[in-house]
Formats: C-alpha cells, sequence, structure tokens
C-alpha cells in the first residue's frame, strides 16, 4: 500500500496548477491540482448557442480534510470558481466539477 500511496502522491506533485480550497467553515487549504477545460461544442439542436465549456478540479483526496461541498470555491490562476458536484473519487484522486 505504501508503494501506491507514494505514486500517488508523485503524480499529484507533477499537477500543473497551485490553488487555494476554501471551504464553507475553517481555514483555506493550498494544494497542487491539475484543472481541466474542455469544450464540449455546440448543444445539439441548438444552432447558433455558444458552446459549453466543462471545468474540472482534480486533486489527491488526503490533501483536503474532507470532500468539497456545493459553493464552496477553488482559486487558481486569479480566477475563483464554485464547486457543483463530484464527477469521480477512486482511493487516491478525487474530481469535481466547478462553474
Amino acid at each position: 500500500m505504501a508503494l501506491i500511496e507514494e505514486q500517488a502522491k508523485n503524480i499529484r506533485d507533477n499537477f500543473s496548477h497551485d490553488a487555494i480550497f476554501t471551504p464553507t467553515e475553517g481555514d483555506p487549504v493550498s494544494l497542487k491540482v491539475e484543472f481541466l477545460e474542455t469544450d464540449e461544442g455546440e448543444p445539439v439542436g441548438n444552432e447558433g448557442a455558444s458552446s459549453q465549456v466543462r471545468r474540472e478540479v482534480l486533486f489527491m483526496k488526503g490533501d483536503l480534510a474532507a470532500e468539497p461541498n456545493r459553493n464552496e470555491t477553488w482559486t487558481i490562476g486569479g480566477s475563483v470558481y464554485k464547486t457543483k458536484y463530484i464527477v469521480q473519487r477512486d482511493n487516491w484522486f478525487l474530481t469535481v466539477a466547478v462553474k
């Protein structure tokens, strides 16, 4: 188990963004994250509608005391994003959708 945890930490250490997570209660937490922006294109059947951009934050679960709740914030690169919902979780990492 220690080897897997060490490998997970090595992955985290190579994340490309410094972030500050601000929970509803408690102190802000500095951590490394991956910030993912995916252009999902034009919504089907909506000619002329603007494209949808999906934004997600991937981080190591152990870096926060608890899973993020809706509307708790992430400051990344000078922009502030609010947590919408949890997209995916595994033993080591968690991905949340943000807006």
